[in-house]
């Protein structure tokens, strides 16, 4: 691929791996991955682009620099790298997850209207605006992904402080707690870690009680009851059923070792 002037390239990879690299001496090469978007700058020069997957599925956008210029003025990572790119002869903004609204937006720049395909140019300059203010939410963690992830986080810490006072926490006090729906607590667990919170909480609870049968002389039924168990043969119960042994058994266990 020769590029005659330069440009910046918004490429969004749906499916496959991209790697692109400029011919130049000394050779750049910048990988994409999956389900990702990335700006690029290309000065004039040759370059190779390397499709690592028969099932690709991406969409590139080739933008002059006169068109990004008014554009980038409420865009500070954008106005930045344009500063630095142009000194240089293949370089990039960081990788960023795409999330819906940006997918949106992509979708309503690649499928144009009837009215428009005769002047794509000018539906590009529409549409364009928005996508690059959904790529800004992408760069600054504004985006659906990284808010996620980050309520996620602050669950799972607000789950282990409350076990660790010994306070009752289940799927719907962390619910009260955020709020949240139930559905989509739901969500967030089966998306990061494959299980369900109920499931999470129960395991987390008997690690914590595991530090407690090892570190402290405090009684079982005291044990119990403060995790919710009705008495002891409860508890024996449902850790035997995750470890294999009681917890009275663990103890003798721990302090011998």
């Amino acid at each position: 691929m020769n590029v005659e002037n330069a440009c910046y390239f918004l490429l969004a990879l749906k499916g496959g791996h991209i790697a692109y690299s400029s011919l130049n001496k000394p050779k750049k090469v910048i990988p994409v991955r999956n389900n990702s978007c990335m700006l690029l700058y290309a000065g004039p020069g040759d370059y190779q682009v390397e499709l690592k997957n028969e099932a690709n599925d991406y969409v590139v956008i080739c933008i002059a620099p006169d068109l990004l210029y008014p554009l980038s003025q409420d865009f500070p990572q954008l106005t930045a790298f344009m500063r630095t790119s142009e000194q240089d002869v293949f370089s990039s903004l960081e990788s960023c997850t795409m999330d819906h609204k940006f997918l949106y937006r992509l979708q309503r720049i690649t499928q144009v209207p009837p009215m428009r395909a005769k002047d794509f140019n000018r539906h590009l300059l529409y549409e364009l605006p928005d996508l690059l203010s959904a790529y800004k939410g992408l760069l600054t963690g504004k985006d659906r992904h990284s808010y996620d992830k980050k309520l996620f986080d602050n669950i799972v810490l607000y789950i282990q402080q409350a076990l660790d006072e010994g306070r009752p926490v289940s799927p719907t006090t962390i619910c009260n707690q955020f709020p949240l729906s139930r559905k989509k607590l739901e969500r967030l667990f089966i998306a990061n870690l494959s299980t369900s919170p109920g499931k999470y909480i129960s395991a987390a609870k008997k690690l914590v009680i595991a530090k407690l049968l090892a570190n402290s002389s405090m009684n079982l039924l005291a044990i119990a009851h403060m995790y919710g168990y009705s008495d002891v043969s409860a508890l024996n119960k449902a850790y035997k059923k995750q470890f294999g042994i009681t917890a009275n058994q663990y103890r003798k266990l721990a302090k011998t070792s």
